[in-house]
């Protein structure tokens, strides 16, 4: 047996107690008085005794019961069973149906969206909006949102809703469904039910760190659920598409370049598998083949790497025919071919790229005139200007400018696809304005400290150029007593030296660093670090105010830019870089891959927000990409255009499927309840649509509660005892008197 509201529960039990005080405060001592009949009344008493002492305990425990029974009625006591509750008055029923990616995994006998979809049509159609029953719905695809609330009593109206739903590209939010029911449901009164509609796969359920929880109170709360699946489903899903570049240079590409797919199976394994990876360059739907591979799935593998051979030459030049003005930002898209797969809207995966020309970079620094100064003379502007452009008859590579600090501002930095400074100390305030602006247009900006200056007096104003997102860069530089070697972070999330990555710790092992400034990294992203841990060289995207969150894959809520910091100058007194091998391909990668990252949104999941950027007029879709709704979540995969307030387009945003939620492995039934147990601790226990004999009991899920309720009996006992009561009252009392002979 538990009780609804166990607090009435024990106050009925500590009120039972009132009874017995009174009776004890009435026992009050007496001082005798004799008088002459006193004898007699004292014998008649000893006869009676006995029954005069019964008498008044059978009354004292009779009062107890009824104050008892008023506390415990009250309490709403429910012992379980399988009994079900006729119906009594209006009902409000949640229903928390999951249109996540996993919904959509079909076994080959329909989706469990389909099925999710068809429940709840039973239980509206089980219900009755002219007796006042009423219906909200909730959808649970990331975040978790109400689309019928508050309750509605129109059911037709919720049914056209649910009929006109479709499984989402992103993962689900149990928990946030439950916590939009806590609060609908924190002041209601009467009958409710809640029903969640999932398959309960792995991918539907996330981590268990629920922190949500029904509110204790009164209310009764009849907890239904869809059976968690049983059968496993094979899932194949692409979880990452890394081309070679991210900015191409149109006039270096020519021939096929690789294109690294990560992919990765769910659920078991049916033995090699051959599929077939599909590339496609284009800009929305409008896409040319330019690649195709074959292969075969080991059995024995859950996760795979393949390359496919991609010509971007021939995608751009389908982009080009008939006249067409060739596009600076095209889509890269890989399409896992697998006939009989689980899901099929995680087998696509897309990237933006960056065309160009050539790459637009700028130098900040003390401009050169005349001819070139020997090696001693230097300056971090000279080395950086050699690195970039070590070939000047190069045409097809990166096209370079030198601009004076003073002289910068947003017109001389537009157009520009990277810009190094290396004498940040000298900027203005509307130099430091411009490049924050440069930067959030989708450029590169690359801050080396001051290799003249003993103090960096520049960070104050860094920090409010580019925002919160800023790590904090100290303003003395220390010196080493030993040179100290780079290394690449254990993990790069960025992958702007990923074209390196396969020499690049060789590359840095004769670099040393003998002074430095100290980087407290936040949450920006190490590219290279110290051996003692600390950041040599950080990444992170540009906040447009200090109010801006980032988002957890490192872009910022505008979605573009990208800004590294060194920790050291490009300068013989701080480091022996410049003379290494190593600077020309460090330099080069840093800013073709860097300027790639930053113009790039880079892989945005289904389920995150569109940006927003007061620099924009708006974001429309880029060919049949599925609407957005009111509360700005792009739930499905896609691409969409930012536009600036020319009303032309400043950017490409891709998003890709969540493929957390892509897991199709099913949940034991036991964990299921206890997933649901700890969302809504106070319904009790989780009654399930289908019985143990796959039989549906829909109607005796919403309609009936798996514990009987007790409360209509006790009000009859406490009844009873009441009559009784009264009876003993009038017999305790001896009020009465033998009728005339």
């Amino acid at each position: 047996m538990t009780f609804l509201n166990p607090g009435l529960l024990i106050a009925g039990a500590l009120a039972a107690a009132l009874p017995i005080i009174i009776h004890i405060l009435m026992r009050r001592r007496r001082k005798p008085v004799p008088w002459a009949a006193m004898r007699f009344l004292q014998e008649a008493y000893r006869k009676q005794r006995k029954r005069l002492k019964l008498e008044q305990l059978l009354l004292l425990a009779a009062r107890c019961l009824i104050v008892l029974l008023i506390g415990a009625a009250l309490a709403r006591p429910l012992l379980g069973g399988d009994t079900p509750l006729a119906d009594g008055g209006a009902r409000t029923v949640w229903i928390l149906l999951d249109d996540s990616l996993t919904s959509a995994t079909d076994a080959g006998d329909g989706s469990d969206f389909e099925r999710h979809t068809q429940r709840a049509t039973e239980i509206i159609e089980g219900l009755d909006g002219a007796a006042g029953d009423r219906v909200g719905l909730i959808v649970l695809s990331t975040p978790a949102r109400a689309i019928v609330d508050p309750p509605s009593t129109d059911l037709d109206a919720v049914r056209t809703i649910i009929e006109e739903l479709e499984p989402t590209d992103a993962e689900a939010d149990l928990p946030g469904g439950a916590a939009i029911v806590n609060a609908a449901m924190a002041d209601a009164s009467g009958d409710s039910a809640v029903a969640v509609l999932s398959g309960f796969r792995s991918g539907s359920l996330g981590e268990d760190n629920d922190t949500s929880a029904m509110p204790s109170g009164g209310i009764g709360v009849t907890l239904a659920a869809s059976n968690p699946v049983s059968a496993s489903v094979t899932n194949l899903a692409v979880q990452e598409v890394r081309p070679l570049r991210d900015l191409i240079a149109t006039g270096a590409t020519s021939g096929p370049e690789p294109v690294l797919v990560g992919l990765r199976r769910y659920g078991p394994s049916d033995g090699p598998r051959r599929v077939e990876l599909v590339v496609r360059l284009g800009t929305g739907d409008d896409a040319a083949e330019i690649g195709r591979r074959e292969f075969v799935w080991p059995a024995e593998r859950d996760t795979i790497e393949e390359t496919v051979r991609a010509d971007l030459a021939l995608g751009l030049r389908a982009l080009g025919r008939g006249g067409r003005t060739p596009p600076r930002r095209v889509v890269l898209s890989v399409e896992l071919e697998a006939p009989g797969d689980g899901i099929a809207s995680d087998n696509t995966s897309r990237r933006v790229l960056e065309l160009r020309d050539r790459i637009a970079a700028a130098v900040i620094g003390p401009r050169r005139f005349g001819s070139r100064p020997s090696i001693e003379e230097f300056e971090p502007a000279d080395w950086l200007r050699l690195a970039l452009s070590p070939d000047p008859d190069d045409r097809a590579g990166i096209e370079l400018t030198t601009l004076d600090p003073n002289s910068v501002d947003q017109a001389r930095l537009a157009g520009m696809d990277a810009v190094w400074v290396t004498t940040p100390g000298s900027l203005t305030a509307n130099g430091w304005a411009a490049l924050a602006s440069v930067a959030r247009r989708g450029a590169l900006v690359v801050i080396c400290p001051d290799a003249d200056e003993p103090v960096q007096l520049w960070t104050d104003q860094a920090s409010a150029a580019f925002g919160q997102s800023m790590p904090t860069v100290a303003r003395e530089a220390e010196d080493a007593e030993t040179p100290l070697t780079l290394r690449p972070p254990e993990r790069d999330s960025a992958g702007v030296l990923d074209q390196l990555a396969g020499e690049l710790a060789d590359l840095l092992t004769p670099v040393g660093v003998t002074r430095r400034v100290a980087i407290d990294p936040g949450e920006s992203e190490p590219i290279l670090v110290f051996p003692d841990g600390a950041p040599a060289l950080v990444a992170f995207a540009p906040t447009t105010s200090n109010t801006a969150q980032s988002t957890g894959s490192g872009q910022s809520t505008d979605g573009i830019g990208f800004v590294l910091i060194s920790s050291f100058a490009i300068d013989l007194a701080w480091t022996d870089l410049p003379a290494k091998p190593l600077v020309v391909p460090l330099v080069q990668e840093l800013t073709r891959q860097g300027a790639g990252r930053a113009g790039a949104s880079g892989a945005m999941v289904a389920g995150t927000p569109l940006p927003a950027d007061p620099r924009s007029t708006g974001i429309e879709p880029a060919g049949e990409t599925r609407r957005v709704g009111p509360d700005g979540i792009a739930r499905h995969a896609g691409v969409w255009r930012v536009l600036d307030e020319r009303g032309g387009e400043r950017a490409l945003l891709v998003y890709n499927p969540e493929t957390e939620a892509s897991d199709t492995s099913p949940t034991a039934k036991d964990d299921a309840a206890a997933r649901l147990s700890r969302l809504f601790p106070t319904t009790g226990l989780v009654r399930w649509f289908e019985n143990e004999r796959g039989e549906t009991q829909a109607g005796d899920a919403l309609g009936a509660d798996l514990r009987e309720p007790l409360t209509l009996g006790l009000l009859l006992t406490l009844l009873a005892f009441v009559l009784a009561e009264s009876a003993l009252s009038r017999v305790a009392s001896h009020a009465t008197r033998e009728a005339a002979a």
